[in-house]
């Protein structure tokens, strides 16, 4: 522990983290308000997060006087986590990709036939209604009623989703910070009760058109259940429907049918358009149903994957058939990591797809590819769809899986081509702003950030988005104001005030950044806020030196991750850390230790294969290098079966860690200068390159030093200044270039500065003594002159 806070490890970590919340917070919004697939932000969040032991290299690399030698702690700092993304995204995109059929499979001559298709330049379809479905309301004061007040809103939902002319969601289709979670934000824990006025609110947040509300009633023969529509920005009640019967599936067909009539939906004029009754799909058993409901509701409401799993065995023990509860099932254990587990309970469910819907169908079956690890079935079934349907739904599910295979080019197409097919689902014209970025095309990402401006002038969205463009060239000053254009037209988000607590930490505006910290955590009510709150608090700490104060927000930070991730989400956040920590302190038991608790986590492919580097890290820490490079290739082979692509540029990374434990400086420095061009190619470029670059940027110029390549080191000092012109540690590193130049006037003005930065620093801060050694000769070099 002495060593960790030596090396100024934590301050490290917290700059990376703070800004990461601010990306995620945005990416959650946008995910319920524009359909964008649902794992998007699933997906940057553990790309993100699992990056955080790499960024504490920064601070280890320079944390002592006189010159940095590379310790094989040193060594093995950046890769742990970066390599642990990879398996990270795929269990998120395995758990929530539940979108693609395969029925069939395409030929190698189709699929090339649809890549060829200039995607773009289709015609646009009518845009499609958004419609979101909110909790019925139990009114009859009979508490046997209350079930169905949960049962009428998936009901609904299920039915109206066969609908391909709308768009269907509930509290149940947004659970990640979504419908529910401004309900639970706003007092209603068990999403029952909020007035219509704010369930208007989040309809229009969420981009719907209109949303429904109902009511539940006693009667003689049986429950009346009145359904209303509205308006969303009218607030005008469209339609109001009273049923009465003993059945309520029959009920919500019948008002599945009267809602779709009313809308207009173009599916009605559609002779062979699917209406699959929801007695086909969810059976007869009423208790088989009751059980399954609970199921949903632990998951949504207390987040218990656990007692989940149980009420759906439960509804499958009365039912054998209950083919919905085998689907959730694998679902939620996929969210677990139980990658096979989850394949049995799929294809368990294979021999009942009949009693599914067309599009749910199509998600068993890809959710079968998916966790069997047969991603070359599932790219040519959604090409074959592409081509088949030509729908903006195919069009962005291609897209997104061609953005993790690396081919970012076809990805923008495609993405292009779900925009012009679905003009009102403008939050893709951020993913194109990000995906530009991510090509290198600056202006392109920016011009899609001023059309998304265009579209939702009243929203904060382009605005952050602009501002991160900005900060990240360096224009702070510019970024603030967009910035705080976002904070004017949404007053009650934290986004905005930690976007601007990040550049007032860039300027050294501590006071100020400490004040909008103050004004976040007293308007944060949702857990993801406050978790954000918190962890932008201990950057601050952090980044201060105040290492104590830190850890005590990490602390109160992390009971809020767990009410919204289940505990192998949480646990793996942390796993790769404890291995980091344990081979800082030469602790080779643990880190075994460690590593043999993720296999115990991941015991079989495919997700196991992505383990192959944490591996290959205590191997070569122990000097086999040859075993190293062996897992090395089974990590590689890995990426390759499962066409992960725009990870590869761990291979580099990892080849260039093996090459530093070897002491083979100067391969390693290309090696990991490599690794940074290719993370500049990859869908994940603009989270990186917004928080991450830096870091990765101080460990390349470590190599370059070792190496004696001082200009080359000079070089990626100055990319990670540029980004972060007042961070200490920077700061410190610089200094110590300065001094091995033989520039100890330059040198002891730049630890002058770290000083004054860490004037209330813990004692025992990392890098704290070299800092005053260097500006107290400094200072009497001064006064002697």
């Amino acid at each position: 522990m002495k060593e960790l806070r030596e090396r100024r490890v934590l301050p490290t970590i917290g700059v990376y983290v703070a800004g990461c919340w601010v990306a995620i917070e945005i990416l959650d919004r946008l995910t319920d308000r524009y359909e964008l697939p649902p794992y998007v932000p699933d997906l940057v969040f553990w790309g993100l997060f699992s990056l955080v032991p790499s960024v504490a290299l920064v601070a280890w690399s320079y944390g002592r006087p006189g010159k940095d030698t590379a310790t094989r702690a040193q060594k093995i700092g950046v890769p742990i986590n970066l390599v642990a993304t990879a398996g990270l995204l795929l269990g998120i995109l395995g758990s929530n990709l539940g979108t693609e059929p395969a029925a069939n499979t395409a030929t190698t001559a189709e699929a090339q036939a649809v890549e060829a298709t200039d995607v773009a330049e289709a015609p646009a379809g009518p845009a499609r209604q958004r419609l979101a479905v909110f909790f019925f309301e139990n009114e009859s004061g009979d508490p046997a009623l209350d079930w169905l007040q949960y049962t009428a809103t998936e009901l609904l939902t299920q039915d109206l989703q066969q609908d391909t002319t709308l768009s269907t969601s509930s509290p149940y289709t947004s659970q990640r910070g979504g419908m529910y979670g401004r309900l639970q934000a706003a007092g209603f824990e068990d999403g029952l009760g909020a007035p219509a006025s704010l369930l208007r609110q989040i309809a229009r947040d969420a981009n719907r058109q209109y949303f429904t509300t109902g009511s539940i009633e006693a009667s003689d023969d049986g429950f009346s259940l009145t359904t209303r529509l509205w308006e969303t920005t009218s607030m005008k009640r469209v339609d109001e429907f009273t049923q009465t019967g003993w059945d309520i599936l029959p009920m919500m067909d019948q008002a599945s049918i009267r809602i779709r009539e009313v809308l207009d939906a173009p599916s009605l004029q559609v002779s062979d358009q699917e209406d699959l009754p929801l007695a086909e799909t969810y059976g007869e058993s009423e208790d088989a149903l009751r059980a399954y409901m609970h199921g949903l509701n632990a998951r949504l409401l207390d987040n218990d994957i656990t007692s989940a799993i149980g009420h759906f065995d439960q509804a499958l023990a009365i039912d054998p058939n209950f083919v919905l509860a085998l689907l959730y099932k694998g679902y939620y254990l996929t969210e677990t990591g139980n990658m096979p587990a989850a394949a049995a309970a799929f294809t368990q469910a294979q021999p009942l797809d009949y009693r599914l819907p067309a599009n749910d169908r199509a998600i068993l079956t890809s959710m079968v590819y998916r966790t069997n690890g047969e991603s070359e079935k599932l790219f040519e079934f959604l090409r074959l769809q592409v081509q088949l349907r030509d729908e903006a739904f195919w069009h962005a599910q291609l897209a997104t899986l061609l953005m993790v295979d690396g081919d970012t080019e076809q990805a923008r197409q495609h993405f292009q081509a779900a925009l012009a097919r679905d003009p009102l689902n403008v939050g893709l014209l951020l993913v194109l702003s990000d995906i530009e970025r991510s090509l290198g095309n600056l202006d392109g990402a920016l011009e899609y950030a001023r059309r998304y401006q265009e579209e939702r002038p009243d929203e904060m969205d382009a605005h952050i988005k602009l501002g991160d463009l900005l900060r990240d060239t360096g224009q702070l000053d510019q970024a603030r104001a967009e910035y705080q254009k976002a904070q004017l037209l949404e007053n009650r988000s934290v986004a905005p005030l930690l976007a601007l607590q990040i550049i007032a930490d860039r300027n050294g505006d501590y006071a100020r950044s400490r004040q909008l910290l103050e004004e976040a955590m007293r308007i944060a009510s949702t857990s993801g806020e406050k978790y954000s709150v918190h962890m932008a608090a201990h950057y601050l700490e952090a980044r201060l030196g105040r290492i104590d104060a830190a850890i005590e927000q990490l602390r109160a930070a992390e009971p809020y991750l767990a009410e919204s991730q289940p505990p192998f989400v949480v646990a793996l956040s942390i796993h790769s850390t404890l291995l980091d920590l344990a081979l800082r302190r030469d602790d080779i038991e643990m880190a075994r230790a460690v590593v043999a608790e993720a296999r115990a986590m991941l015991p079989a492919p495919p997700m196991s294969g992505f383990l192959e580097p944490l591996t290959l890290l205590v191997t070569a820490y122990e000097g086999d290098f040859d075993a190293a490079r062996g897992h090395l290739d089974t990590f590689e082979s890995t990426l390759k079966q499962l066409k992960y692509n725009a990870m590869n540029f761990q291979l580099p990374l990892l080849a260039g860690e093996i090459a530093y434990f070897e002491e083979d400086y100067a391969s390693a420095a290309t090696l990991l200068q490599s690794a940074v061009d290719q993370i500049g190619e990859s869908f994940v470029a603009g989270q990186i390159n917004a928080y991450a670059l830096p870091i990765l940027m101080a460990h390349v110029a470590t190599a370059q030093m070792m190496a004696d390549q001082l200009e080359s080191a000079q070089l990626t000092l100055d990319q990670g200044l540029a980004l972060d012109p007042s961070s200490p540690y920077l700061w410190l590193a610089q200094a110590s270039l300065e001094a091995r130049k033989g520039d100890p006037d330059r040198a002891r003005e730049l630890a002058g500065q770290v000083m004054q930065a860490w004037s209330d620093a813990d004692p025992n801060l990392a890098g704290l003594e070299k800092a005053r050694t260097l500006a107290e000769d400094g200072q009497a070099a001064t006064a002697g002159q």
